[in-house]
């Protein structure tokens, strides 16, 4: 990572994997591959080197084949504070992504809420595949008012979530 950070900082155009599950989950990645020590100088360098991190998930698809979600963020002053300084309350660069559509950017609950709107993936699916849960069960039940659910009981999906939280503690108890 080191050596990334080199090639970056010098102008050179890298691209790198890792094993993560988003953009954020990659920034602190990166920052946990070095001691405490190093993590203001690590958290500067990556807030003036880095310019896009794409993430990509591989999701089932109604069709029986898979479908390429993706989110990406860029770099700007509010992503690169949110590095420098952290993320808190006002500054998640999760919402930073969610709100940067302007500049093209996309996070995986609006790539996941996308395909279920054009019928590529089922509700569970997006459900199963987002990082944000009752952020997707809101969007998935606000489209439900206009677009009745394929999969559905008849209820909203929040009502089936919540039945399937209550069963879960009914089996829970039996134990």
């Amino acid at each position: 990572m080191e050596i990334v950070l080199n090639a970056g900082e010098t102008g050179h155009l890298v691209f790198s994997t890792l094993h993560t599950t988003s953009a954020s989950m990659t920034i602190n990645r990166i920052i946990g591959m070095f001691g405490t020590d190093e993590e203001t100088s690590i958290r500067e360098r990556l807030a003036g080197s880095m310019r896009f991190i794409i993430s990509q998930r591989l999701v089932p698809a109604i069709s029986g084949s898979r479908l390429l979600v993706t989110e990406m963020m860029g770099s700007i002053l509010r992503t690169r504070e949110a590095i420098l300084l952290g993320e808190k309350e006002g500054r998640s660069l999760d919402d930073i992504i969610e709100s940067g559509t302007v500049n093209g950017w996309h996070s995986f609950e609006q790539s996941l809420f996308k395909a279920y709107e054009q019928d590529l993936i089922t509700d569970e699916t997006a459900l199963l595949h987002c990082t944000n849960k009752m952020k997707m069960v809101q969007r998935i039940d606000t489209l439900s008012i206009h677009k009745p659910r394929k999969s559905s009981t008849g209820t909203s999906l929040f009502a089936d979530l919540k039945m399937h939280e209550e069963e879960k503690l009914r089996n829970k108890s039996k134990l």
